[in-house]
């Protein structure tokens, strides 16, 4: 968690730095999931994780997937994998988890691109684990799926506003359904529906 790993050229849009940034965040899920398992991490350093591993959620401007000639880039399919585990955490209190739906929805409310490798679907797994701590109240969880219909009404310009619909429904419809499978759905799932309908300019034909 240095300048040498996940934070190394954090903020270009394209570049080799990626790979270097992708597979050291790759490292924070083993690492939180043998804490959950046998605590070694004081609280510093689990603040230390948690602060470093937003920061990488909201500067990462590299989205690109599979990246031809070179492999796998993924930094934010990477992220979302270490946000799950960190959501698992007892450590992280319920402002922690807001915090984690804050940067899910940064993440998911971007317009100059159209997630292509998963990367929508990896983001709802942590909000599966959020849902599952049951620390935060159902209405604001509501808020925060409504919140994504505000976001996509305040890009206006082609092809930027088809982009950021894209990848606001093809995350909620992949929630919605992930949540059902999981039983936990609930007012949350009519949410979901009511969101999506609000954004669908065919849903009225």
């Amino acid at each position: 968690m240095s300048d040498k790993g996940i934070f190394y050229r954090l903020g270009e849009p394209e570049g080799d730095g990626v790979f270097t940034r992708a597979f050291s965040v790759l490292l924070l899920p083993l690492l939180l999931i043998a804490h959950r398992r046998q605590p070694f991490l004081n609280p510093a350093e689990m603040a230390q994780v948690q602060e470093g591993l937003l920061r990488f959620m909201h500067q990462e401007q590299d989205r690109r997937g599979f990246v031809e000639g070179k492999g796998w880039a993924h930094a934010i399919a990477h992220g979302a994998d270490a946000l799950d585990d960190l959501a698992q955490c007892k450590e992280v209190n319920a402002d922690g988890l807001r915090e984690i739906l804050t940067v899910v929805h940064t993440v998911i409310c971007v317009s100059d691109t159209v997630y292509t490798h998963g990367e929508e679907e990896r983001l709802v797994t942590p909000v599966i684990a959020i849902m599952r701590r049951e620390l935060l109240a159902e209405v604001g969880i509501i808020r925060w799926v409504e919140g994504f219909a505000g976001a996509t009404e305040a890009v206006e310009g082609m092809p930027q506003r088809m982009y950021i619909q894209s990848n606001v429904s093809n995350f909620l419809q992949s929630l919605y359904f992930r949540l059902g499978w999981a039983d936990l759905s609930g007012p949350l799932g009519a949410a979901i529906t009511g969101t999506l309908r609000k954004m669908n300019r065919f849903a009225g034909n």
